[in-house]
């Protein structure tokens, strides 16, 4: 809370100095995402791309906003398009997540676990390819792949459950969220 607190701080005071500089406009957007408001972190990720229209990273964090956000398909754009820029990014493990969570997001389930596996071979000590892929696939009804995936994320992350997802996880719309959870819970995810 501290960190993200200062976090903010310091963006703000570089605001003050460039408001329309791509980073400033970044680091605004993740910390109204991870604040949970992800219209406040959509305005100003778009901001950043308007600012510099190539900013990979920019088109990726705008990916996992609108994926979380419920707008499934101009999430897969952005992701897209940051995959185009940067397909060696150091944070490309994020556009992943985004394409996955979009899939999710949609219903679609066997690509959400797709991109979920494609997550955990960029940065298999990341833990929300394992989670994505356990909620995917415990709405596929392959118990025993998502009891794995879950159990790969309990180990990255010992204090997983279903209250630490309520409380960190964005999704926009409550049946997203619940729709998360209830893939997990098949899966065996703690209270």
């Amino acid at each position: 809370g501290e960190s993200l607190r200062k976090a903010g701080e310091f963006a703000l005071s570089a605001a003050a100095v460039d408001d329309n500089d791509c980073w400033v406009q970044c680091a605004l957007g993740l910390g109204a995402f991870v604040a949970k408001d992800p219209d406040g972190a959509a305005g100003h990720l778009r901001k950043a791309i308007s600012a510099y229209p190539s900013f990979a990273l920019g088109h990726g964090y705008l990916a996992l906003v609108l994926a979380f956000s419920g707008d499934s398909e101009a999430a897969i754009e952005a992701a897209q398009r940051a995959l185009r820029l940067s397909p060696k990014d150091p944070e490309l493990f994020h556009f992943l997540v985004a394409t996955g969570t979009a899939h999710f997001v949609a219903g679609r389930y066997e690509p959400a676990a797709d991109w979920a596996r494609k997550v955990i071979a960029e940065q298999p000590t990341v833990p929300s390819g394992h989670r994505l892929l356990a909620t995917s696939l415990g709405h596929l009804r392959q118990i025993d792949e998502a009891r794995a995936a879950l159990k790969r994320a309990l180990e990255i992350t010992p204090k997983l459950s279903e209250t630490s997802i309520r409380n960190n996880i964005h999704f926009k719309n409550p049946d997203d969220l619940e729709r998360y959870i209830a893939g997990m819970t098949a899966a065996g995810l703690p209270k």
